[in-house]
């Protein structure tokens, strides 16, 4: 599902405009107290777009692969809890990210993230 509105995207937004004003602010002090040399309290603007568009973007890219279901390099795979039936009985399964040599032989330790399925839709007759 794509968003159509900017606004839809709070932490993204929050992030690029810190990140704009955090350049300003480093780059920019020294033309507050020097307000004569335009050129660098522009390029100091410049520089806190550039940064804020690029903050922005990544938290964009962020939100984009975790609503594909991309998985986090940071997580050995997914520990997917699905609710089988009337009674609240669930079903539990361990899902790897590739195979488990790979996986477990490097590392002493692995993560799992934890994923809710909604449960399948009865079969029709």
């Amino acid at each position: 599902m794509r968003s159509k509105n900017l606004w839809d995207h709070p932490i993204a937004i929050w992030s690029g405009v810190v990140s704009f004003f955090a350049t300003i602010l480093a780059i920019g002090v020294i033309d507050i107290l020097n307000p004569s040399d335009r050129a660098q309290f522009l390029s100091s603007i410049f520089v806190g777009l550039l940064t804020a568009g690029a903050v922005y973007a990544r938290e964009r890219l962020h939100d984009a692969k975790v609503q594909a279901g991309v998985p986090d390099p940071g997580y050995a795979g997914d520990i997917v809890v699905t609710d089988t039936g009337p009674g609240g009985a669930k079903q539990y399964s361990l899902e790897l990210t590739g195979h488990p040599d790979d996986i477990v032989d490097p590392h002493k330790e692995v993560k799992f993230q934890v994923v809710k399925r909604k449960p399948p839709p009865p079969p029709e007759v």
